[in-house]
Formats: structure tokens, C-alpha cells, sequence
């Protein structure tokens, strides 16, 4: 793997699964932004989570919320691996707050169930859902996952 970030242009760190501090100089959506580290820019998909794409209802207010929670700021990045577009995967910190969990108990985000390896971010979404928060306003949302595949 460590040979992949490095193709990529990736820090080394990035394949190591250590911290990266950077600002965050792009928001591209709910779940993507561009860092600039010491090592060079990163693309970074956030953690354990996935928010409604462009194209679908609430993506751009999901990344408009993500830009108004991080753009400009300085973050650390706990990237883990590498995914298939040549992002980093990463947990985000701004000033001690867990990024991924923020977006989802603002309800702009979904658990992303198969990569979630904290639990509690599910309460997090139940939270938001029984609140009509974010997306959860919408009567039936639909899922990134399922919005890709077509169901739009």
C-alpha cells in the first residue's frame, strides 16, 4: 500500500496511517475536501461517512456545511488507506471535534455502514433523524449508496 500513496503523490504518512495537519483549502463535497500539508495537497475522503452526492437533494448543502465547519482551518488527518479515486482516507479533527460525527449529527451525512468502526455515530444519525435535521427534513431520503445505483 505504501507504494500506492506514493504513486499517487500521496505523503508517505498517509500510507503509514499516521497524522497529517493541513488547512483545508477545498470543500469539493459533503465528504471530499482538499488538504494543503506540509508534504504537498491531499485529497481526502472523510471516514465512515457518506453524504448525498451534487446532484442529489441536500448535496449541496451538505458540502456547504462541511465548508462552513472546516474551509480555511487547519485539521488533522488520521489517514488510514487509500481509495480507489486516489483519495486518502482520513478521520478529520478541528479543534477536537470528530468531523464525520458533526456532519452526521447535523443530518448531512449517512453512517456509511460498511466502513463505520465507531458504533456510537449511529445514534448520532438516529438523533438527527428524529429531529428532521438536515436531509432527515426530506420524507424519504435517499441514500448516496442507493442515489449512485440509480435510484434517483
Amino acid at each position: 500500500m505504501r507504494w500506492l500513496a506514493l504513486l499517487l503523490g500521496l505523503a508517505c504518512a498517509v500510507a503509514q496511517a499516521e497524522m497529517v495537519t493541513g488547512e483545508v483549502m477545498r470543500v469539493i463535497d459533503g465528504d471530499t475536501v482538499t488538504l494543503r500539508a506540509p508534504q504537498g495537497e491531499l485529497r481526502v475522503r472523510l471516514a465512515q461517512i457518506d453524504a448525498p452526492e451534487l446532484g442529489q437533494p441536500y448535496g449541496l448543502k451538505a458540502r456547504d456545511a462541511l465548508a462552513g465547519m472546516i474551509l480555511g482551518r487547519r485539521v488533522i488527518a488520521d489517514c488510514s488507506d487509500v481509495d480507489r479515486y486516489g483519495r486518502a482516507i482520513c478521520a478529520l479533527q478541528a479543534d477536537g471535534q470528530d468531523v464525520s460525527a458533526a456532519m452526521v449529527c447535523d443530518g448531512y451525512a449517512w453512517v456509511f455502514g460498511r466502513y463505520a468502526a465507531n458504533r456510537s455515530l449511529y445514534s448520532l444519525q438516529e438523533a438527527a433523524r428524529r429531529r428532521g435535521l438536515g436531509l432527515w427534513a426530506d420524507p424519504g431520503p435517499v441514500a448516496p449508496w442507493d442515489w449512485r445505483k440509480g435510484a434517483r
